[in-house]
């Protein structure tokens, strides 16, 4: 299943600028395949952003695919100087490909360990999509099961999912209508 990911304006120009190759995050979906597919919500965050890149924000303007990798709260927190080793490599490779400074990432982390997806590729949509084109896991109807309507069903056939009529938070399980 893909995920719609919530994103501020100025990371996602850096994310289809091609300049920031991980998107942090607290958690990470449970993924069943990799790479995954995450779309990219524009929040209506007011920034200034650069002359020469529009996007709409409030929309869906594109998507990544990315691969999930595990920043340990020693890296976060440490002296960089005093880590060593190969994956202590990485994982500051990982926060370079953030794009963000290191005093935001502990302020973020809040004293546990943070997710880095690795941006694989990328796709910014010449027209970008509404929430409506997509939709999540009915909760109520996975509680009844499909033997009775329940009450988010706009419709009389259920199929356990609902129309998106929110972003997500951070991020959420989607289906797209594609």
């Amino acid at each position: 299943m893909d995920i719609m990911a919530s994103i501020h304006p100025e990371y996602c120009v850096s994310i289809f600028k091609g300049i920031k190759g991980a998107e942090i995050r607290r958690n990470t979906p449970k993924l069943t395949s990799d790479p995954a597919r995450a779309f990219v919500y524009c929040t209506q965050k007011r920034v200034v952003l650069p002359e020469d890149f529009e996007i709409e924000r409030g929309m869906i303007v594109g998507e990544f695919m990315f691969h999930p990798e595990y920043i340990t709260k020693n890296t976060i927190y440490n002296d960089w100087s005093l880590l060593k080793g190969s994956s202590f490599e990485r994982e500051f490779e990982l926060v370079k490909m953030s794009c963000l400074q290191i005093l935001d990432l502990r302020r973020y982390a809040k004293g546990g360990g943070l997710w880095a997806w690795v941006i694989d590729s990328y796709k910014l949509y010449t027209i970008p999509k509404a929430l409506y084109e997509f939709e999540v896991a009915c909760a109520e109807f996975k509680k009844l099961g499909n033997s009775e309507l329940c009450a988010n069903c706009k419709v009389d056939t259920c199929n356990g999912y609902i129309q998106l009529e929110r972003p997500p938070q951070s991020w959420c399980y989607v289906r797209s209508f594609e």
